[in-house]
C-alpha cells in the first residue's frame, strides 16, 4: 500500500482542480480561438511542470533524548554514517553534538514534513514542528525552521546541509542570530 502524505494529497487535489477549472474556462469560452489557444497553452505548461516536479523520500530525525540545540546534517560525507532506512523512510540518527555527517546525498524532490522524535531507551518520544518562527511556543520544546542550503569550501567544492532548531521559543530565537553566521564548510571533512 503506498502512502502519501499530507501534502501530497493536497497537492493533488490542487492539480485536480485547477484542470477542472481549466476545462470549465475552455467550454465558457465557446468559439473565442484566440482566448481558447491561450487556455490551452497555459494548461499544456501546467501539466509540463507537474511531470516535472519528482518526489524525494520522507524523513525521520532521531535525536538524543532532551536535545536542545542546533542541529546540522551534512550531506556527501564519504565517512560519514551509512544510510538507514525504516518503513521505507530515511532515518537521521543525529549524534550528541548535534552535527551528522552522512553518506546520504541531499534529498531532492518534494517530500512531507520530516519527522522528529527523541529518542528514549527503545521508545520514541514526538516533537512537534513549527513552520514559521512566529509560532514558536514560549514554553514548549519543539523543531523549527528548517533550512537547507550549500555552503564553499575554499576549493569551491560545495557542501549541502539541512539545518533546524530545538527548543523554546528563547532559546531558537538566541541560537537563531548565532548559527546565521556559521561556516557550514567548515563542519565537513
Amino acid at each position: 500500500m503506498i502512502k502519501i502524505s499530507l501534502l501530497n494529497s493536497i497537492f493533488y487535489l490542487l492539480v485536480k482542480y485547477t484542470i477542472f477549472f481549466f476545462i470549465k474556462k475552455i467550454k465558457q469560452l465557446g468559439q473565442e480561438k484566440r482566448k481558447l489557444k491561450t487556455v490551452q497553452l497555459m494548461l499544456f505548461l501546467y501539466l509540463l511542470a507537474l511531470i516535472g516536479c519528482s518526489t524525494g523520500e520522507e524523513e525521520v530525525y532521531v535525536l538524543p533524548k532532551n536535545y536542545v540545540g542546533v542541529v546540522y546534517v551534512i550531506f556527501n560525507q564519504k565517512t560519514g554514517e551509512q544510510p538507514k532506512y525504516e518503513a521505507g523512510k530515511r532515518v537521521y540518527e543525529i549524534p550528541p553534538n548535534g552535527i551528522l555527517k552522512t553518506q546520504f546525498g541531499f534529498n531532492e524532490g518534494w517530500h512531507g514534513i520530516p519527522e522528529y522524535y527523541y529518542a528514549d531507551g527503545k521508545s520514541m518520544k514526538s516533537l512537534f514542528y513549527q513552520i514559521e518562527n512566529r509560532d514558536i511556543k514560549a514554553d514548549t520544546l519543539q523543531v523549527c525552521c528548517i533550512q537547507n542550503g550549500k555552503s564553499y569550501k575554499v576549493t569551491n567544492e560545495a557542501v549541502r546541509y539541512e539545518r533546524f532548531f530545538v527548543g523554546t521559543k528563547q532559546q531558537i530565537d538566541s541560537l537563531y542570530e548565532v548559527e546565521q553566521k556559521r561556516d557550514v564548510s567548515e563542519l565537513a571533512e
